[in-house]
């Protein structure tokens, strides 16, 4: 007697394995050529790097490592002429973010695990002050309208305001829960903060706020609703814009959302964007770069059109951005490797890479074809995994369809 495998069970087989492969097919679809974006250099920092920032007035690159239980935080400082580092300071516990200040050449980090804020001075690479903040620093950027350092404190629903001045706390301000990522915005005289929720998206009611601070009174003076559990932000000066990633919630599909702070509001969502783990405007090129923690990418998003235009395969970890505005550079703290990729964010760069650490793709190369096409290792491994699947599946129902 002829045994049958039922008609239907193979077509839910068939439509699972089209459902499975369709964010892959989607993504082939809308991919965007590929510009270069040439590897200068790879440089060795500290263990487990984090946030970095650029001070234009030495030309130099302050990067965190946050270190661990045995190793203390410190802070590598990168030269962006030799493109090598040049000294180490020890900061506090578990230095997380990293920002210049331009009126008094001083660098001022996060160290999220004892609560303070080292600053540094960038003439004598030595830490001046400590600064007591909220529980768990985790962003903090200057407002050079104010001579002023804004410090999200995720675990007090707090932002600290620092006088440069004195270096020292002189306004604590109550922001929405979880405050993670944090911008100035130049034109408006404002900070943005998002309010990520303190459980990190696995609260029953996640945040979806961005807080808009005013620096000449110190207090919130709107709240803009995004996406779920808003995380990091770049404010984009070309445009006057602000784009806020919203991720970690269980099921939501990663967005991008774009801020018009000309009215506050949402002019656009790019819909599952993917989770970054940083974003920094590129004024040279008016983009928008985004690190992958998870994928080991780059991706950059053009702000004339509000969508990606390109991917880049980076190497291992890819956590903290920052624009050297001196070189025209996109520099990438890479966590696992405990080092700094420098690159150049000009397609038309030729350069050889030094001291690199490990091998990666950093740019496509041109197909015979008239445009080149980008897809994600995950990708091909989603569509290798399903098709043979699904052939294995359809093999088993032939067979047992021969059988007497």
């Amino acid at each position: 007697m002829k045994s049958t495998v039922p008609l239907g069970r193979i077509v839910i087989v068939l439509v699972c394995a089209i459902m499975a492969l369709s964010p892959a097919l989607s993504s082939f679809a809308n991919a965007q050529a590929e510009q270069s974006l040439p590897l200068i250099a790879n440089v060795p920092a500290g263990l487990y790097v984090t946030g970095l920032a650029y001070d234009s007035g030495k030309g130099e690159v302050f990067v965190a490592n946050m270190g661990d239980i045995v190793v203390q935080g410190t802070v590598t400082v990168i030269s962006d002429s030799s493109d090598k580092a040049i000294t180490n300071i020890t900061v506090g516990t578990s230095p997380e973010s990293v920002a210049y200040d331009s009126g008094k050449g001083e660098i001022f980090v996060g160290n999220y695990g004892s609560n303070t804020v080292s600053v540094i001075s960038d003439a004598t690479n030595k830490v001046i002050a400590n600064i007591s903040v909220g529980e768990g620093p985790i962003d903090l950027v200057y407002d050079s309208g104010k001579g002023e350092v804004f410090v999200s404190n995720f675990n007090s629903n707090t932002v600290s305001v620092i006088s440069d001045s004195t270096n020292s706390v002189i306004e604590t301000i109550s922001v929405g829960s979880g405050p993670t990522g944090i911008v100035y915005d130049s034109g408006k005289s404002e900070i943005f903060v998002a309010d990520a929720s303190s459980c990190l998206g696995y609260c029953p009611i996640p945040s979806k706020i961005v807080s808009v601070i005013s620096d000449s009174s110190n207090s919130v003076v709107t709240n803009i609703t995004v996406g779920e559990t808003p995380t990091w932000l770049a404010y984009d000066s070309g445009k006057g814009e602000i784009f806020v990633s919203t991720d970690m919630g269980a099921g939501v599909v990663n967005n991008i959302s774009v801020i018009s702070d000309s009215n506050n509001a949402v002019v656009k969502n790019m819909v599952g964007v993917g989770t970054p783990s940083a974003l920094v405007y590129d004024p040279n090129k008016g983009e928008v770069f985004m690190s992958f923690y998870a994928s080991d990418q780059l991706s950059a998003i053009s702000d004339s059109s509000n969508t990606i235009v390109a991917n880049y395969t980076t190497f291992k970890g890819p956590y903290g951005l920052a624009f050297d505005s001196g070189k025209n550079e996109i520099l990438v703290s890479n966590n696992e490797q405990g080092d700094v990729s420098i690159y150049s964010d000009s397609p038309s760069s030729t350069t050889t890479p030094t001291a690199v650490s490990s091998t990666a793709v950093v740019s496509s190369s041109s197909s015979a074809r008239s445009s080149s096409i980008s897809l994600s290792w995950s990708y091909f491994a989603v569509i290798a995994v399903n098709v043979t699947v699904f052939l294995a599946l359809y093999g088993i129902y032939t067979t047992r369809t021969r059988k007497r």
